[in-house]
């Protein structure tokens, strides 16, 4: 297409030739009549226009020559299909709450297509999806804007505790009939929808009463069907525990919860021979309750004590027969020794009897 022309003669002895970038290898001119002709198939996508110098001589004259701007601008056909182009590993990576409700937008997926966007429908595109997923009672999870490309839930039945990622085939249609696909990868993200749960409605344990402080004297684990910060729990003590003996640590690790001693226990105070404790465990929402019961078992940590402390027997002759009861009561087993005589209290003798021998 000839831009403009400046003839400096006009004869019929006139030798025509391109001057330009591409002149000689992408075009080239028949000299004699001034055709342009393309060297090679030309591609729009890589260069949509060319500008050449041409110059017409007059070789019967003087030399004199003309010359004309030629712009050649290279019109589009389909022949790009649209390609869903991925920079990154994760750009077709969409993520979506659980239990999100219908039409909630998760993604878009985006083509692109090389064709002229001016040039009819070749480079118009349109979305849908080839490969969906399907739920139990065989509906579609997802739908996709077709204009847009964006992906929305269909129905609200994504669960993460089920499945927690699936993948969706995408098609991209241009106006001239081609297309191409992309896969769209959907991650379903928790929500605290599980409360912690223990692992035994009842814990039993039993401990001495002579237990050391920041001993160990039961753990107790809980379950929670939730992941991340969801996930994290804590225990407690919340009933049972009037005088405070006991405390809790938290295993977030490993969700456990281990309950130590706090104060001393007495097995020879009745109310702590048995302790029934409330045990809580808690994520940011929701709790569970577990029982633990504690069976203290005596130590011998008390030494056998007169009482009353002075005893009063009756008058006997020196010369009493060995085996004679001086007085009794109920105490441990003793051996007296009082001067050269002794006294002794064993278990083959009545109980608490004191025996001259």
């Amino acid at each position: 297409m000839f831009k403009g022309s400046n003839w400096i003669c006009a004869n019929r002895a006139v030798r025509y030739s391109l001057h330009g970038q591409g002149a000689g290898s992408e075009f080239t001119i028949d000299e004699m009549n001034g055709r342009i002709f393309a060297q090679r198939r030309l591609n729009r996508e890589v260069r949509s226009a060319w500008q050449f110098l041409v110059l017409a001589t007059d070789e019967n004259g003087a030399g004199l020559t003309g010359f004309a701007d030629v712009l050649v601008e290279v019109q589009d056909i389909n022949d790009n299909a649209p390609v869903f182009l991925c920079a990154t590993d994760n750009c077709f990576l969409g993520h979506v709450p659980e239990n999100s409700p219908a039409d909630t937008s998760i993604m878009e997926m985006r083509a692109t297509d090389l064709d002229d966007p001016k040039a009819g429908k070749n480079a118009i595109l349109t979305y849908r999806i080839v490969q969906n997923v399907r739920n139990e009672i065989n509906l579609n999870l997802f739908s996709i804007n077709p204009a847009t490309g964006t992906i929305y839930t269909v129905l609200r039945s994504l669960d993460r505790e089920v499945v927690d990622r699936y993948l969706v085939v995408v098609e991209a249609h241009d106006g001239g009939g081609l297309s191409g696909t992309g896969t769209a990868t959907i991650i379903v993200s928790d929500v605290n929808d599980h409360p912690p749960v223990f692992t035994q409605r009842v814990y039993m344990a039993s401990m001495p009463e002579n237990l050391d402080i920041n001993s160990e004297v039961v753990v107790v684990a809980a379950t929670d069907g939730d992941e991340g910060e969801n996930s994290v729990m804590t225990f407690s003590i919340i009933g049972g525990d009037e005088d405070r003996k006991f405390f809790t640590e938290t295993d977030k690790v490993n969700r456990r919860g281990i309950v130590r001693l706090k104060k001393k226990i007495d097995f020879e105070k009745p109310h702590e021979r048995t302790f029934n404790l409330t045990v809580k465990v808690e994520d940011a929402d929701f709790f569970s309750l577990a029982y633990c019961i504690i069976q203290v078992e005596d130590s011998n940590d008390h030494a056998p004590v007169f009482f009353p402390q002075f005893y009063e027997a009756g008058s006997m002759f020196e010369d009493v027969p060995i085996g004679t009861i001086v007085t009794q009561d109920r105490f441990n087993p003793l051996t007296l020794m009082i001067g050269a005589r002794r006294f002794i209290s064993s278990k083959a003798n009545p109980p608490g009897a004191l025996i001259f021998y």
